[in-house]
């Protein structure tokens, strides 16, 4: 179950039907966030505060593979919420909540 700071608990349980990286993707560029890939030719791709280096881990909010499982997803969203996102602004970047 979402925690305390979750108002939306209808949204919540919709987070399980993302299963692409690309909609966290998409998602995080809506935000402002920087979006990375490994220059190795890794599968994953990292979800990055702005006002960090791109090296710098105390900027990564998550790694994101295909397929995406529901406890990553809860797990950004939380920690978008740790970064000062506001609860609405994460939902529509997800196509969840229109503006």
């Amino acid at each position: 179950m979402a925690d305390s700071r979750i108002k939306r608990n209808d949204l919540w349980p919709k987070l399980k039907n993302i299963k692409k990286r690309e909609v966290w993707i998409k998602a995080a560029e809506r935000l402002g966030l920087n979006v990375t890939q490994p220059k190795g030719g890794s599968s994953h791709y990292a979800i990055r505060l702005p006002k960090y280096n791109n090296h710098d881990i105390k900027g990564l909010i998550s790694n994101v593979y295909n397929p995406v499982r529901k406890d990553i997803s809860e797990s950004i969203f939380k920690k978008l919420l740790d970064a000062n996102y506001e609860e609405d602004e994460i939902w529509i970047a997800l196509k969840f909540l229109k503006k």
